[in-house]
């Protein structure tokens, strides 16, 4: 009986645990609350996610994946070797591990990452392009003479790829994310109306307004946002309309939208003329922003659609694309039978 094959991505906001058979058997946020003096771990996951800014001196909360890479290797290793023992308790075999790595990870940043998964007892590590595994994840047809662009906005990096033939024909990462909005939404409370809030009320203020379709009146439906005035020092509510959180993240967007113009212009014409017939699939947490979808679709000229269960699909895609590494030598993804889904097999078969 063979073991089990894991597919992880570690990301900066939350570390999502794939089983082929499965599903997703794990999504937690990539936060722990850690004794100040001891380093004992107090909460991890959701449980410390409510600790973050309110903490007394004795703890602290840490984040230790930041930007897409690891920012405190210890406490990133105590971190999946936790979550491992959650998804892998009882487990006789161990399992095959393929992790999601950002395109723009150096040597350095992907040899860390490998010797914190290796230290959970798993039997191999195989790293996979983060931009691959969003398409196989998303279900793309990857294998075919076609180019399948997909956009990847996760919590510290947003990755584009431009697929064809089973390989990456173009590709381009920038260290913009998630968290970048969130950080924008604070400066821009606080320079803008005088405003102090903290990451998680400006993360709450991006799911609650960035969910809302730019066609609806921008002074509509304010967000009542609790925080601290930084003029008087005191506590106090703000009310903000959809229209200035939008101002707030658009030059976040922009940068997001030239991101696909520079991988665009790095391809082929005959591909990209195939990303303006198809579109672009939308993988990540950030894509569940409709505002952020129809903005880029303003900016590019090119219709965005989200992909199913946007935050496990690039855990999805690293199982699948790894075993078509272990299939081929030459490490190219160039059999379209391998990307096959279950459905169109059985469609062949019947």
């Amino acid at each position: 009986m063979r073991g089990i094959d894991l597919g992880i991505d570690l990301g900066s906001s939350n570390i999502v645990i794939y089983d082929p058979r499965r599903g997703v058997v794990l999504d937690e946020p990539s936060v722990m609350t850690v004794d100040a003096e001891t380093g004992e771990m107090i909460a991890i996951g959701r449980e410390a996610l409510p600790m973050i800014g309110r903490t007394p001196p004795s703890l602290k909360t840490i984040q230790p994946i930041r930007k897409g890479v690891i920012s405190d290797y210890k406490m990133t290793e105590r971190m999946i070797q936790h979550y491992m023992r959650r998804v892998c308790a009882y487990k006789i075999f161990r399992p095959r591990v393929s992790l999601a790595m950002p395109t723009a990870a150096t040597g350095m940043e992907q040899r860390l990452v490998q010797d914190a998964i290796s230290t959970c007892g798993v039997r191999q590590v195989v790293l996979v392009d983060q931009p691959v595994a969003a398409a196989v994840g998303a279900g793309l047809d990857v294998g075919q003479a076609r180019g399948s662009m997909t956009l990847n906005i996760g919590g510290g990096t947003t990755s584009i790829a431009l697929l064809t033939l089973g390989g990456i024909a173009s590709v381009h990462a920038i260290r913009v994310g998630g968290d970048n909005f969130d950080e924008a939404i604070i400066r821009y409370m606080r320079y803008r109306h005088n405003h102090w809030v903290g990451p998680l009320t400006a993360e709450r203020i991006k799911r609650e307004i960035g969910c809302r379709s730019m066609a609806i009146p921008s002074d509509t439906f304010p967000v009542w946002v609790p925080g601290r005035s930084t003029e008087t020092g005191l506590p106090g509510i703000c009310s903000i309309p959809a229209g200035e959180i939008h101002e707030a993240i658009e030059d976040l967007v922009i940068t997001v939208g030239d991101a696909v113009v520079t991988a665009l212009e790095d391809s082929l014409p005959e591909l990209a003329g195939d990303v303006v017939a198809h579109g672009i699939m939308l993988t990540g947490r950030m894509s569940l922003m409709p505002a952020l979808r129809e903005r880029l679709e303003e900016l590019l000229g090119v219709s965005c659609r989200i992909a199913g269960e946007p935050g496990s699909r690039v855990a999805a895609g690293t199982t699948k694309a790894a075993a078509a590494l272990r299939e081929l030598r030459s490490g190219a993804l160039l059999n379209p039978r391998l990307f096959e889904s279950e459905e169109e097999r059985e469609l062949e078969m019947g």
